[in-house]
């Protein structure tokens, strides 16, 4: 079977896509950077988190490792309660799993909604630091 460049470098970027790896097409001198996006992250490896906002949780994971869970949709009283519960899919925690709003105290009384997770997208600290900055700005502009 035949295939011409162009189609083997289309498929090299979905495969390269697909494990989140640096892309260099030589040839043309590119280099195109793709994101670090999980569907799952490992239970086990979460050491804490982070609530930035009702839309937004950090992830810390052992090895210095952070992961931003942007969610799909705002997840009212996340931020103002400060405290969530999940139910892991098997020993990992995955964008298909949601999580359920809880007060900082843990009584079951003070239990919110159900919330579905997003994508994990790992972020440096720097770059952790200017998202919570941006955040900032824009919760105080509303």
């Amino acid at each position: 079977m035949k295939y011409s460049f162009a189609s083997c470098r289309l498929c090299l970027i979905f495969f390269c896509q697909a494990f989140a790896t640096p892309i260099v097409l030589a040839e043309e001198g590119l280099q195109m950077k793709v994101p670090d996006t999980e569907n799952c992250i490992i239970n086990a490896q979460i050491t804490g988190t982070d609530i930035i906002d009702d839309n937004t949780i950090v992830f810390f994971l052992t090895g210095k490792r952070i992961y931003i869970n942007r969610l799909p949709r705002r997840c009212p009283g996340l931020k103002a309660y400060g405290g969530f519960a999940y139910e892991p899919t098997g020993t990992r925690l995955c964008d298909v799993d949601t999580i359920r709003v809880l007060s900082a105290t843990g009584l079951l009384s003070n239990i919110g909604p159900f919330c579905a997770l997003g994508k994990f997208t790992r972020m440096d600290e720097q770059s952790l630091a200017e998202l919570k900055a941006r955040i900032a700005e824009e919760s105080e502009s509303h």
